[in-house]
């Protein structure tokens, strides 16, 4: 497939083609959930690649905000995730990716954490607050089976 441009726009592998009147944002910080599979935890500082996409950039975890408890369904005060753990983190990453809430743009809202090292994969994530489309902020927890 070739794609032709009206001007010439240097335009490679993992650039994203969007309307300009509907362009999702471009950002370096990402807030989202991931659900960890990695080994070891993951905590603030640590250095991963971020695929999204199909572009992988270098990032690094700011914040771990908290861990899902999954009997309570809410998100409870955590530094660090485990094995198998859901929860919050802020991310900054070395380039800016075009990223949207996952419950607005799937595609582009998704993404996955890699290790650096051996290039397996750590986390699966989702832009923004996927628990506040299952419910609005002042009702009760509903209980989800997983």
């Amino acid at each position: 497939m070739t794609i032709r441009l009206t001007d010439e726009v240097d335009v490679s592998r993992g650039d994203l083609i969007a309307a300009a009147d509907d362009a999702p944002p471009v950002t370096q910080d990402i807030e989202g959930m991931v659900a960890w599979l990695g080994d070891s935890p993951l905590r603030p500082g640590a250095r991963v690649l971020l695929k999204h996409t199909t572009r992988t950039v270098k990032a690094v975890v700011r914040d771990v905000v908290g861990r899902l408890d999954l009997d309570a369904a809410e998100l409870v005060p955590g530094e660090e995730l485990g094995l198998n753990d859901i929860g919050r983190v802020r991310l900054r990453l070395a380039s800016p990716v075009a990223a949207e809430e996952y419950v607005i743009a799937r595609r582009t809202g998704a993404f996955l954490l890699i290790d650096a090292q051996d290039g397996g994969t750590l986390a699966a994530g989702m832009v923004g607050d996927a628990l506040a489309a299952v419910r609005h902020p002042d009702e009760r927890p509903a209980q989800y089976s997983i």
